[in-house]
């Protein structure tokens, strides 16, 4: 596996690109969620994953490498990409969230200028099907394309100011966890201005914080694709379908043969102890095949994590 610092990405038709960002929290979820890309790509098709480093360790860096040389045998290109900090500490950003969690409103500048598209992913998640399915839909004028949020279904439940802005509410929302983004389009529209505008001028309305962004920026841009290509655990509150945004067999279709599984809550399977039991078995399978084989959620884990926490807040 190479992990040149080249600036020319392989065009190739066969090479599909991944962005991703995380810091040294998520550097092991990001291996694994990687792993899990890897193991469902066909051999014929070469991996381009851009991690804009948020501060992963450097020991950290190696097992990343060496999760992902194994298993994708030559097959996976790795880019480090610098973080935008110097852009995001312009502006207020809640005390909760990390910085890492806005560098996707950057992507198109920080990738190289002849990329035309890039899927991006979040690091709590993993691939269930080969991602070249997701790789090869039609973008056509769009600036990306998304899932419906299941929990936030449309603009007047996800954004606090969607009046202000003029919007119609009842327009879609979607969940910025996998996106296949139109990079040329981004760069047409300079999309990644408007994104920081946006920030800049409404940070007391944002909630759900760059997706917030992103839904504001994006309105009436974007397309929506199959809702199994990000499976969040908020389908499985639904009683049945008739309370949720799908159809009976959509809604049956997320449930039973997801294309991702987004683990997209404060709850992970590498953090508590009680998880969607397939689930967190598929988690620990990758988890298996990474340079992290063997690491389980334990007592001594959350005792230990329980510690460090207290620790840090008595800094």
């Amino acid at each position: 596996m190479g992990h040149s610092d080249s600036s020319e990405p392989n065009s190739d038709r066969s090479t599909i690109a991944i962005v991703c960002a995380a810091d040294n929290h998520y550097a092991m979820p990001l291996a694994v969620m990687a792993c899990s890309v890897l193991a469902n790509l066909p051999q014929h098709l070469h991996l381009l994953l851009f991690i804009i480093d948020g501060g992963i360790q450097a020991a950290n860096r190696q097992k990343i490498l060496r999760s992902l040389s194994a298993v994708g045998q030559n097959r996976c290109d790795v880019r480090w990409l610098p973080p935008p900090d110097h852009l995001l500490k312009q502006v207020k950003i809640s005390e909760h969230i990390t910085l890492a969690s806005y560098y996707r409103l950057f992507i198109a500048d920080l990738l190289p200028t002849d990329l035309e598209k890039v899927i991006y992913l979040d690091c709590d998640l993993i691939l269930n099907t080969n991602i070249e399915n997701l790789w090869n839909l039609d973008l056509g004028n769009d600036y990306l394309l998304a899932v419906q949020d299941y929990q936030l279904p449309t603009l007047e439940v996800g954004l606090l100011n969607c009046q202000q802005l003029q919007l119609p509410g009842n327009w879609k929302y979607f969940n910025a966890g996998v996106l296949l983004v139109n990079l040329r389009r981004w760069r047409e529209a300079n999309v990644t201005s408007q994104l920081l505008d946006y920030l800049q001028n409404n940070v007391e309305s944002i909630r759900w914080h760059d997706q917030d962004v992103l839904n504001a920026v994006c309105a009436g841009e974007w397309g929506e694709i199959d809702p199994r290509w990000n499976q969040t655990p908020f389908i499985f509150t639904f009683p049945s379908w008739t309370e949720s945004p799908f159809d009976a067999d959509t809604f049956q279709q997320i449930i039973t043969d997801p294309y991702v599984i987004h683990f997209a809550s404060q709850y992970k399977p590498w953090n508590v102890f009680r998880y969607h039991p397939s689930h967190k078995k598929l988690f620990y399978r990758y988890v298996d095949r990474s340079a992290w084989a063997g690491y389980r959620y334990s007592l001594l884990t959350a005792v230990k994590k329980r510690i460090k926490r207290l620790a840090w807040l008595k800094q």
